[in-house]
């Protein structure tokens, strides 16, 4: 469902919004529409510093992706068919398969992405104390 150029669009209109063009780093996994010269430029461009999980090391090295995509991919399977995930199917029902994946995502519960972001930052706490940010 991936190609550079939607992997881009994601970036474009889901990461820079937050990022604001700010130093950030991306965790991605090793799929390679991830890490095309396009997606490496881009990235540079916008101040975005790509690090790859190794493959098969997910929920090893990003508990985030298991913790928070991995709920959201359950609540997509209980709310869409199979066919909004058809590999041939327009623009159209590309952009509302990408919206019904936002909208699960939306719906993971702030307990879970507490629960994710501690098990992937355990040391979060000391950093916040260390610069007084509190």
């Amino acid at each position: 469902m991936t190609n550079e150029r939607s992997f881009i669009d994601y970036l474009t209109n889901v990461i820079i919004p937050y990022t604001h063009d700010q130093p950030a780093v991306l965790i991605t996994d090793a799929y390679e529409a991830h890490h095309t010269k396009m997606v490496k430029n881009f990235c540079q461009e916008h101040h975005l510093r790509l690090v790859k999980v190794p493959g098969r090391a997910t929920s090893i090295l990003q508990p985030l992706d298991v913790a928070i995509f991995g709920m959201a991919k359950i609540k997509i399977y209980q709310d869409v068919t199979d066919t909004v995930f058809e590999i041939d199917r327009d623009e159209k029902s590309r952009w509302e398969a990408t919206a019904a994946c936002v909208q699960a995502i939306n719906r993971v519960s702030r307990r879970g992405g507490i629960r994710a972001w501690k098990l992937t930052f355990p040391f979060w706490p000391e950093v916040l104390e260390r610069w007084d940010l509190q």
